[in-house]
């Protein structure tokens, strides 16, 4: 929040709150209250919950209406988290992994596609998303960490690709490389799937395994 404002918090490590109205609209650097105040802001996090009517401050318009499920495609400074059609375990992974990329996009260290790109990609999620079909939060949390830097290359490191494909779909086991990795992320993975795996050892994965490494043209040498 800009210095000065009636809601600014000074210091780092803390922050006070400061309760009053919700917000009714938004404007170039500045929120309007319910009370008609008007104050600057920097950058907005409202916490939401889950809501199904609509996105908040935009409630004509749904989770179908955004880029990638996340941005607004013609303005990539504003971005919904979690207001999925349906969510999964592994949709906890992907509030990690959105909150990443936006804040990788913000900070200027990772490039959006053009608009042209963003729309076209939209109007493509609008029809496969029709508001009853659940999103698929793998395959999503797949692209995000490629976007990351975060999703291992199965060409250069198959272990560690077959591993992430083969885990339950926890936020550390996409903290074990690229950038942001994090020290204690094979710890925290071990015993996520000690956890939630009773059979690690089960062989139709071998021919799963085998199939997938044909498609990627991988030899038997390259699995070292």
């Amino acid at each position: 929040m800009p210095e000065g404002s009636p809601f600014d918090a000074q210091g780092v490590g803390r922050a006070r709150r400061h309760p009053g109205p919700p917000p009714q609209a938004l404007e170039p650097g500045a929120v309007i209250f319910e009370d008609g105040r008007r104050a600057p802001f920097d950058a907005i996090v409202w916490a939401t919950g889950y809501r199904r009517e609509g996105l908040p401050l935009a409630p004509t318009r749904s989770v179908q209406d955004l880029y990638r499920l996340l941005f607004l495609p013609t303005d990539p400074r504003v971005a919904w988290f979690g207001q999925y059609p349906a969510a999964s375990l592994a949709s906890w992974p992907t509030l990690e992994l959105s909150a990443r990329w936006f804040a990788g996009v913000q900070a200027g260290r990772i490039a959006l596609a053009p608009e042209a790109e963003r729309l076209a990609a939209q109007r493509e999620d609008q029809a496969r998303y029709d508001g009853r079909r659940p999103v698929d939060s793998v395959l999503e949390n797949l692209w995000l960490a490629e976007q990351l830097g975060a999703l291992p290359n199965p060409q250069t490191d198959w272990p560690a690709f077959w591993e992430l494909m083969n885990t339950p779909p926890v936020p550390s086991l996409y903290r074990l490389v690229g950038p942001h990795a994090w020290s204690g992320a094979r710890e925290a993975v071990t015993a996520a799937r000690r956890r939630l795996y009773v059979n690690l050892h089960d062989p139709t994965l071998a021919d799963v395994e085998r199939g997938l490494r044909g498609r990627l043209g991988l030899t038997a040498e390259a699995r070292a």
